[in-house]
């Protein structure tokens, strides 16, 4: 890697942690997603750091070229991330479904409270 690019991807990681950073600071990501975030860019910050050791993965996988491991990582950090966010979305999903059906109850015993007043 020459070291002009690994000068522009040091410089473009600098601004992908100030980005995650500002938006927890900002709370548009709770801790916990920002974590995740926040890993995988100390995984990208890894490979931009120690290229060699991308080489020696990649070898050890019997990857012959470089830039295929880095395609095989890029997309498990990604599959990783969306089995992730697949299971708070469905986390999310089943609180919700419990608390619609928490208010479908409240606001029948309240219907029923106020026809027994009448």
């Amino acid at each position: 890697m020459s070291p002009m690019l690994r000068c522009l991807l040091m410089i473009v990681m600098i601004a992908y942690f100030g980005l995650i950073i500002h938006l927890l600071r900002r709370e548009k990501f709770l801790l916990r997603y920002g974590i995740l975030w926040l890993l995988s860019g100390i995984v990208m910050l890894i490979v931009v750091i120690f290229p060699d050791l991308l080489v020696t993965f990649t070898d050890i996988l019997g990857i012959e070229i470089a830039s295929n491991g880095l395609f095989a990582v890029s997309i498990f950090l990604v599959i990783m991330m969306l089995v992730f966010l697949t299971a708070v979305v469905t986390e999310l999903t089943s609180r919700i479904k419990k608390m619609a059906q928490k208010t479908a109850i409240m606001e029948k015993r309240l219907r029923d409270l106020e026809d027994f007043k009448r």
